[in-house]
């Protein structure tokens, strides 16, 4: 897992595509700083251009394994990315990862420009959990990202 720290972009230059590791023990691909720190918080992120692939064909199904986690951030933008193989959702916005370590809320949440599709395991492509201002454009795509028991695309 890569932690971004606050006032940070992470932009891919050219085709990048990251692939989660089949049988390792990171629940996301990205994570904010200080999620796993009680009251954490972290501000000004934006990760930008990527292939994001959860390997979800060769991966073992668990509820949390998401491909970024946008735990108790402000200002987080995700923006002109592709999630693919989800194995988890794609994005889960919130204040807890494990649902023990309670972080700072979320706030001023964007998605924008992403396509995402969950055909391996029919995943939520954005999961939010708990936010302040949480912003879905209505330009990304999403295909295969619900099934029966999910509620849609975005949850």
């Amino acid at each position: 897992m890569v932690g971004l720290p606050s006032d940070f972009t992470v932009r891919a230059l050219g085709n990048v595509h990251l692939k989660g590791v089949a049988g390792g023990m990171a629940h996301a691909l990205f994570a904010s700083e200080n999620f796993d720190r009680p009251g954490g918080s972290s501000r000004n992120i934006t990760v930008q251009g990527f292939t994001l692939d959860g390997n979800g064909s060769g991966m073992k199904y668990l509820e949390h394994r998401h491909l970024i986690d946008v735990i108790g951030t402000s200002n987080f933008r995700i923006i002109g990315n592709e999630f693919i193989e989800m194995s988890g959702d794609g994005v889960m916005v919130g204040r807890t990862f494990d649902g023990v370590t309670v972080c700072a809320q979320p706030s001023n949440f964007l998605y924008k420009s992403n396509y995402a599709n969950g055909k391996r395991k029919n995943r939520n492509a954005v999961s939010i959990i708990s936010c302040i201002n949480p912003m879905i454009e209505a330009d990304n795509v999403f295909e295969e990202c619900s099934r029966p028991g999910l509620p849609a695309a975005v949850d």
